[in-house]
């Protein structure tokens, strides 16, 4: 393609094609095998499915009859409701991040390249690496507040701001599901069991704490 009297030649059409849903080695053909880590993403019925499965749940979770129970729960003592509550917000926003993966990494690029004008590709999955791992750090940063006993009281007390806290998990999620797929590809679904089990541990760890203080009293 000629661009104001200049010789452009395209990503795609080199030799060694770059994918934004395989793996990056497949430029230096050292596993051929990856050349299909975006396979399940490719497939047409899989990215509606998700989105679709990732917007029920949040509907289901952000309910009037769940946000009722909730809050009786709550009042009651038990905060388990809430915080399984939490857990499901958080991995429909996961599945949304999977499913807008490829595209979250193809804008990503898109701007490392504006950025790192004259950097080769492999310098950009070692930055994308090093963001996304800092992406869920911050992310399982955040899950651990919860067992701070100030930070569930603050929580509790301002109920006003459960909507805002809710779309927050949400758009959490979102993001933390994007990385994972920018960081594993086809291996996101373990990103997706162990940011769950990380948020069901932060849970129990909270049950735990006002189940002792239950039996004491």
């Amino acid at each position: 393609m000629t661009l104001a009297g200049v010789q452009v030649t395209s990503l795609s059409s080199r030799k060694g094609k770059f994918s934004f849903t395989s793996s990056f080695s497949v430029l230096k053909r050292r596993d051929a095998s990856m050349v299909g880590s975006g396979l399940l993403f490719k497939i047409g019925w899989f990215p509606v499915l998700a989105g679709f499965l990732s917007l029920t749940l949040y509907s289901f979770s952000v309910s009037a009859p769940v946000n009722t129970l909730c809050a009786q729960k709550t009042l009651q003592g038990t905060l388990s409701a809430q915080g399984v509550q939490y857990v499901f917000i958080m991995l429909a926003g996961m599945l949304l991040g999977m499913v807008a993966g490829p595209w979250l990494e193809q804008k990503t690029y898109t701007i490392w390249r504006l950025l790192m004008e004259g950097r080769q590709i492999k310098d950009f999955r070692y930055s994308q690496v090093r963001i996304c791992a800092t992406i869920l750090t911050l992310s399982s940063v955040v899950n651990l507040l919860f067992l701070l006993w100030w930070f569930n009281q603050f929580v509790e007390t301002h109920a006003h701001l459960k909507t805002d806290v809710m779309f927050l998990v949400y758009s959490m999620g979102f993001i933390t599901g994007g990385a994972w797929f920018m960081l594993l590809h086809r291996q996101t679904w373990w990103g997706l069991m162990l940011s769950s089990a990380m948020s069901m541990m932060v849970v129990s760890s909270v049950l735990s704490g006002h189940s002792w203080v239950y039996i004491n009293q």
